[in-house]
């Protein structure tokens, strides 16, 4: 009995051992998407600047605001 017990922890063990990994990697891969996402949108938002910046409406928006 002791001994099937002992079996039984080290099979059990090893399979939680397993389920943290898989978390672990689930999590960080989610982490990296959502920062691969941010990065997506602030370099959409540095593009759509750029364009405004570069079609002067920026600039005239920027100089009515100064007045």
């Amino acid at each position: 009995m002791e001994i099937f017990l002992i079996i039984f922890i080290i099979i059990f063990e090893g399979r939680i051992a397993d389920w943290d990994e898989a978390k672990r990697r689930k999590e960080e891969r989610l982490r990296n998407e959502q920062i691969g996402r941010n990065r997506y949108w602030a370099h959409q938002k540095a593009v759509k600047t750029r364009r405004q910046r570069q079609a002067g409406y920026l600039m005239e928006k920027e100089r009515d605001e100064n007045i």
